[in-house]
Formats: C-alpha cells, sequence, structure tokens
C-alpha cells in the first residue's frame, strides 16, 4: 500500500513551559498554510485545533509529544516566523506590549493585532478567539499562549 505523505520543513524553535522548563527542538512545518498563502508558520501551526504536536528536541534527537495547554510561549527567529515581514504583517496593528505570564516569565515586545478597526483595542485583542498569538522583540518571534498569561501592561514595562 503506498503511502501519502505531505512535505515538512524544520523549524528550529525554544518551547517554554509553566513549570519553568524548556526545550530546544524543531517543529515540523508544512510547505503551504491552510489558511492563507504562504508556507505555515509556528503560530499557524500552535493555533490548530489538535491539542498535541511532535517536537523533536535537539539534546536527545527524541521526539516527544507536547501538550500545548502547557506552553506558555514559543521563542522563533523572526526572520522565519515573519518570512518577508511586508507581507506577513500587512494590516496588523502593531502595539507595545509586557506579558507576564502565570510563572512570572516576562515578555516586552511588539504585538501585532488582527482584528476589524472598531475591535482593535488590546483588550479586545486579548479576549479574541485563538489561543496563541504573535509578538516580536528584535530578532525573536514569541508565539504566546493567552490562557496562560496573568496580566499584559499596555505600552511596555
Amino acid at each position: 500500500m503506498q503511502q501519502l505523505a505531505v512535505e515538512k520543513r524544520t523549524v528550529p524553535v525554544l518551547v517554554r513551559f509553566e513549570d519553568g522548563q524548556e526545550l530546544k527542538g524543531d517543529l515540523f512545518l508544512s510547505r503551504t498554510a491552510k489558511r492563507r498563502a504562504g508556507q505555515e508558520t509556528v503560530l499557524d501551526y500552535m493555533n490548530e485545533a489538535e491539542e498535541f504536536f511532535p517536537l523533536k528536541v535537539a539534546e536527545d534527537r527524541t521526539v516527544r509529544m507536547i501538550n500545548k495547554r502547557r506552553v506558555i510561549a514559543l521563542e522563533v527567529a523572526a526572520a522565519v516566523e515573519f518570512g518577508d515581514e511586508e507581507t506577513a504583517t500587512a494590516g496588523a496593528k502593531q502595539e507595545r506590549m509586557t506579558v507576564i505570564f502565570k510563572t512570572h516569565h516576562r515578555l516586552s515586545g511588539t504585538g501585532y493585532i488582527e482584528m476589524p478597526p472598531q475591535k482593535s483595542r488590546i483588550i479586545d485583542f486579548l479576549n479574541q478567539g485563538s489561543q496563541f498569538f504573535l509578538m516580536k522583540d528584535g530578532g525573536t518571534a514569541h508565539v504566546c499562549n493567552r490562557k496562560q498569561i496573568s496580566y499584559v501592561i499596555p505600552g511596555g514595562d
């Protein structure tokens, strides 16, 4: 029997967990996104309905099945996540913010808010449906789990 395989690309990430643990490894992303033009991004991948995802751990090259609910954020090179930044963030409102997670881990950067103009406040964005959202700080993109956030400081610290 012939198996159908979907071609994947590996993307190096750092996964931060609610217990303070961190794992470096590779995600397996599709060459094309399901809901938009271009390659699948870490943000696309994390907002899929599946509760678990495979991570090939850098340290020992084993594959672990990771529970998304236990992830506070993933770090990925901004160049990898955004690709051509002009098109990746077109139409998104950019807001400086500091995110404080339940673990007391804090991230400061620019959040990308893709909402209708009448609903583009940070509070509207934080209360919208998808579990993960994107922030950028310099050369690093952070894919943040809004269910792990204690509070957000608009504008930064």
